[in-house]
């Protein structure tokens, strides 16, 4: 296959990851850490179309954080879509502290964004914070991703798997944001492919940014969403922290 390569049944799956399958079914959420300061965004998997989209910062570390808070949604692969109103203020999150905010799906012109697969980028003293949802598309369609940096190969190896009751249809598109939420790679299947439940392909990765550069050391998220034009009740996202 061109991209992504399928198992064959959901044993595979269980005998391939067995080690690692704890930390592939995550909430959706995702945290950046700077000592013990650790900041962790929270949002739903989905969201009716034209509903408030509830967004939540979260001091999960042991230091306090300060700083003015920004959040930003933006598509799949990484174009603005609109900022989420916050207080233009500097602010301090305590231990165990949290900020809500809420996002009224419309763009930068004032527009009810289309259905679709989205990402949320918040940014809050020195830290930086992805998390994914959905609007209006997929509902029942569910997805988990986990990145594995295989230093023998010298390459990541990016599995995504169908971790719902319900086979999956589409493209899959996978991105790699730095840690500033910045897309440094992105490639996206030639052709739709179909998981069943408990099945799960791999795409691999080089190390290397789409234009041609080494990828440095740090922190990465990995975006992994499945598309399709024709059947849009098959979109599905998921997103992973993690280091190079």
């Amino acid at each position: 296959m061109n991209g992504i390569i399928k198992s064959v049944s959901a044993i595979v799956l269980t005998i391939v990851l067995v080690s690692v399958i704890g930390a592939c079914v995550m909430p959706k959420s995702v945290a950046s850490e700077s000592g013990t300061a650790k900041l962790q965004v929270y949002v739903s998997e989905y969201y009716a179309k034209g509903s408030s989209v509830g967004i939540s910062l979260k001091n999960t570390g042991t230091a306090e954080i300060t700083g003015t808070p920004t959040i930003s949604v933006h598509t799949k692969d990484g174009a603005f879509v609109s900022g989420v109103p916050t207080m233009a203020m500097i602010q301090t999150l305590q231990p165990g502290a949290g900020i809500n905010f809420t996002w009224d799906q419309k763009d930068m012109y004032g527009n009810q964004v289309p259905d679709g697969v989205y990402v949320v980028i918040a940014k809050f003293g020195g830290l930086s914070v992805l998390s994914t949802f959905k609007i209006g598309v997929g509902s029942t369609k569910h997805i988990e991703t986990l990145t594995y940096i295989n230093y023998t190969a010298q390459r990541a190896e990016i599995y995504v798997w169908n971790t719902g009751t319900t086979s999956i249809t589409g493209y899959f598109n996978f991105y790699v944001y730095n840690a500033n939420g910045e897309v440094v790679y992105s490639y996206t299947t030639s052709k739709k492919y179909t998981l069943k439940p408990g099945e799960y392909g791999v795409h691999y990765w080089n190390i290397v940014s789409t234009t041609g550069l080494s990828v440095g050391s740090g922190e990465y998220y990995t975006v992994c969403a499945v598309t399709n034009p024709s059947s849009t009740s098959n979109h599905a996202i998921a997103h992973e922290l993690f280091t190079l």
